[in-house]
């Protein structure tokens, strides 16, 4: 069994647990169950958890375990304050989940593979060693009377996890100044005050989708603090494995529209004085969607931003995010769309975070030739392009793998748009190819269709 590496816990973030502690529980010290609640208890409390791997301690430990020398959190706990201990960690750990610093949980026991109850430091409240510093909390003069604050920001009504501060002598990114804002120490939402209503600007780390539809929404805080207390956080939980997005089958024949089908599946085209006869080609789709492909991007921020395609961007980002630059952009963007800015988008083509699947055709004759690539969605005209190389290499290599710095501004749109088109239509789509020659040829017969026929913007369902 590996030994529990304990990084100490830096004394602002320690402080910035407390201050949730005084502002959901009770104010610091205080007696909760008979035990008196401390900064130092909070601490080790949390440090315990912070050590294992999962940052998950069964809450008592079995005497399977003793014998196993396997510790649970009451045992590591006794362990880490010395004496006899035990009995505290208990209401410790009832102290941090009222907090929303840790949850309850199911977990198994290693020993007898039976469920027991366990405890989890919350993910936004652990750190590592590689951590940078939590943000400063000030607190107020000992010497002065200390301001309460504001009833609804004692919970935020995005996460619901974390504490509403104040701050002041900073302005945001792309929003009107302001005298003041208002942040929240767990997901980083963002509030600016309009009269005596706060303007949701900013959102960070939130997946849930419906909080997005808060986002730039304005209420009172009484609004607010009613919103904050219809909690959804579910305190005891078994995490059950992630189940992949499947792509939808496709049914159903293909809807040829104009063009009238032939019986071997092949569409007739007209041009000019001659009929062009375009073959159906089979593709063999993966099985899964992928989102947020532009995440994936290694190239740094500052590679990006030295391109002639960024050249709108750099000053802005030179001054407000000149901390970035050596991290990954794909990182960055993924942090940025989480906070609910649209700062992201600045980056990437306009079919740059749709939603791509992987597809091919095989390996055949028709893989060899080059000609004119048609795209049918529901009887229109999704796409009509040349093909100067080979099918093959065009629509395995290109069109059906996507990669994630094809995304970018400096990437391929064409391509980003096209297959985000065929996954979003992928039941109603037909891929049909016309072999050719001749360069010129290719091209002219491209630019007849494209001007006789409507197209359907890549990416339209």
């Amino acid at each position: 069994m590996v030994a529990p590496q304990f990084f100490p816990i830096t004394p602002e973030f320690l402080t910035l647990a407390c201050e949730t502690v005084n502002r959901r529980v009770g104010q610091i010290p205080f007696l909760h169950k008979g035990v008196e609640i401390t900064r130092e208890r909070i601490g080790v409390a949390m440090e315990c958890l912070n050590a294992e791997v999962t940052r998950t301690l069964p809450l008592r430990t079995s005497p399977a375990m003793t014998k196993n020398m396997i510790d649970g959190f009451d045992r590591a706990f006794e362990i880490r304050m010395g004496a006899n201990r035990k009995s505290e960690a208990a209401t410790i750990a009832d102290v941090l989940v009222q907090s929303e610093i840790a949850e309850m949980v199911d977990v198994q026991d290693r020993c007898t593979h039976t469920r027991t109850n366990g405890i989890r430091l919350i993910p936004a409240w652990s750190w590592h060693i590689a951590s940078g510093v939590a943000p400063e909390y000030h607190s107020p003069d000992p010497q002065q009377e200390p301001e309460l604050p504001a009833a609804w920001m004692a919970k935020c009504p995005i996460c619901k996890l974390g504490i509403l501060q104040k701050v002041t002598g900073k302005q945001l990114f792309g929003i009107r100044a302001t005298d003041f804002y208002i942040d929240c120490t767990h997901c980083g939402a963002k509030f600016t005050p309009e009269r005596e209503n706060f303007r949701l600007v900013s959102i960070a780390k939130i997946q849930d989708p419906r909080w997005k539809q808060l986002l730039n929404t304005c209420r009172s805080p009484d609004a607010w603090a009613a919103l904050a207390q219809t909690s959804t956080s579910v305190h005891r939980h078994i995490v059950s494995a992630s189940v992949k997005k499947s792509v939808p089958k496709s049914t159903g024949e293909v809807n040829t529209g104009v063009f009238s089908k032939l019986k071997d599946g092949s569409i007739a085209v007209p041009f000019g004085e001659k009929t062009l006869f375009f073959r159906q080609v089979k593709l063999r789709f993966g099985r899964s969607l992928q989102q947020g492909l532009f995440t994936r991007s290694t190239r740094t921020l500052a590679d990006i931003i030295a391109l002639p395609q960024y050249s709108d961007l750099q000053p802005a980002i030179s001054r407000e995010y000149d901390p970035y630059l050596p991290n990954p952009v794909g990182a960055f963007l993924d942090d940025r769309k989480k906070r609910g800015e649209a700062l992201y988008t600045a980056f990437l083509n306009a079919y740059g975070d749709e939603e791509y699947c992987s597809f091919r055709i095989d390996e055949d004759e028709n893989a060899c030739q080059k000609g004119v690539v048609l795209i049918l969605v529901r009887g229109k005209v999704g796409y009509a392009g040349s093909c100067h190389t080979t099918f093959g290499t065009l629509i395995n290599d290109e069109l059906g793998r996507i990669l994630p710095d094809m995304c970018y501004r400096d990437g391929n749109m064409d391509a980003c748009g096209i297959n985000s088109l065929i996954c979003s239509s992928r039941e109603a789509v037909g891929v049909y190819i016309h072999s050719m020659t001749g360069d010129a040829a290719i091209d002219e017969v491209v630019r007849d269709i494209k001007s006789r026929y409507c197209a359907v913007p890549p990416g339209a369902g």
